[in-house]
């Protein structure tokens, strides 16, 4: 995650990222079949958590804060003065802002 997804972001970082974890969903995907544990769980949860903060940071064209997008270095308060709020859909995860 730091090296795709720390403080200094960009399209192709994100992108990358969110290649490597459906790589790394998959992978988790075949160890259920060896039972379910903490560690599995907690795994998978990582997993769901570090898609949406990658999927948040691609959305937000802009800078702010802490999320520093070398593709648009300028805070944008008339286009994304708001919060990006992601929700699971099936298999999919819609955005909305608010």
């Amino acid at each position: 995650m730091w090296d795709y997804v720390g403080i200094i972001r960009n399209k192709e970082s994100l992108n990358l990222m969110l290649k490597e974890l459906r790589h790394m969903e998959k992978r988790i995907d075949d160890l259920h079949r060896k039972g379910v544990s903490v560690q599995f769980l907690e795994l998978k949860n990582m997993a769901t958590v570090s898609k949406l903060i990658t999927k948040a940071a691609q959305i937000r064209r802009e800078s702010r804060g802490t999320h520093y997008r070398e593709d648009y270095p300028k805070t944008d308060d008339k286009n994304w003065l708001k919060h990006v709020c992601l929700e699971r859909k099936g298999k999919s995860v819609n955005a909305s802002f608010v």
